[in-house]
Parts: C-alpha cells; structure tokens; sequence
C-alpha cells in the first residue's frame, strides 16, 4: 500500500461526501475544534486514536483517512450507510406506506 494523498484531503472529502462540518466532527467525537482545524488546513496529522474517531465518525476506512490507497469504505461502513438511507427513506413514508411494506415483507419472507 502507497500513501497517495494527505491526511487532510481525505478528511474534507470524506466530509463533503458526508455533508458534514468540522464543528459536526467536534462535537461528536470530543476532538477540540483548534485540533480539527489544523487537521484539516494539513497543519498538523491526528494520532490513532484521532484517526480513528475521525474515520469512526464518517463512516470511512482508517487507513483510506490517513491516505493510503485503499477502498475508502469499510464493510462496517458500507453498512452504516446503507443504514443511515434506510432510515432516511423510512422517514420520508407515511405511516400507511410504512405499514403497506412492513406487510409486504412478512409476507415474502414467510412464502421462502
């Protein structure tokens, strides 16, 4: 595996990908704003334990943040996100849509 990019250029793709802001970041992963800001302008690299709540938190592969190339998603990533549509689309039905699909798929699990 080659580093190929900074640090800092994956963190605002992945952020921009994600629709996220750093104060987003910041607030759920207890890095201080001054930090985020320096990770992002390349100032500065984050540490594991950095890296790792940074890539927790948008859903990326660690070693893909850090800038190797790699697959920016992880199996565990690609799940939370499809998750996170799912709950999206759900939120967007109506309770008798909802109700119409919940049935739906009762029914077609029950006949396999």
């Amino acid at each position: 595996m080659e580093l190929k990019y900074s640090c800092s250029e994956r963190i605002k793709e992945a952020m921009a990908l994600r629709g996220v802001k750093a104060s987003d970041i910041c607030k759920a992963t207890g890095i201080t704003p001054y930090n985020m800001s320096r990770y992002i302008s390349g100032a500065y690299s984050p540490k594991r334990n950095g890296i790792w709540l940074i890539a927790k938190y948008l859903s990326v592969n660690p070693v893909w943040l850090m800038g190797y190339d790699c697959p920016m998603e992880t199996s565990e990533s690609g799940v939370i996100g499809k998750r996170k549509e799912l709950v999206g689309l759900i939120d967007s039905m109506t309770n008798d849509e909802i109700d119409k699909t919940i049935k739906f798929i009762k029914e077609y699990i029950v006949k396999k």
